[in-house]
């Protein structure tokens, strides 16, 4: 799967390292409504390389060729800091 990079991912000044960490390293998970045909989630995580605190990390799965773009990325918000108490989408499931 390729992964795409737009240039407001990076505007925040996480490091493309740091958002995979994030991602790969996630405490939660939502799915949140994007752009018609679109999975898309935001990843709450660290940002790896012994730093403080949580990451944000928004990206969309995009149905029609498979690419995963990465469109956000900073430290958590209060928009999104919730998550690290009620978990990721597949924990509230059960």
């Amino acid at each position: 799967m390729a992964i795409e990079w737009t240039p407001s991912a990076v505007k925040h000044g996480v490091t493309k390292r740091q958002a995979l960490y994030a991602m790969t390293h996630a405490v939660a998970c939502h799915t949140l409504k994007g752009l018609p045909g679109d999975d898309t989630r935001v990843f709450v995580g660290p940002p790896g390389d012994y730093a403080d605190g949580y990451l944000e990390v928004l990206v969309a799965l995009r149905q029609r060729d498979g690419r995963l773009t990465v469109f956000h990325a900073m430290e958590l918000t209060d928009s999104f800091r919730y998550l690290l108490t009620e978990g990721s989408d597949d924990e509230r499931s059960r």
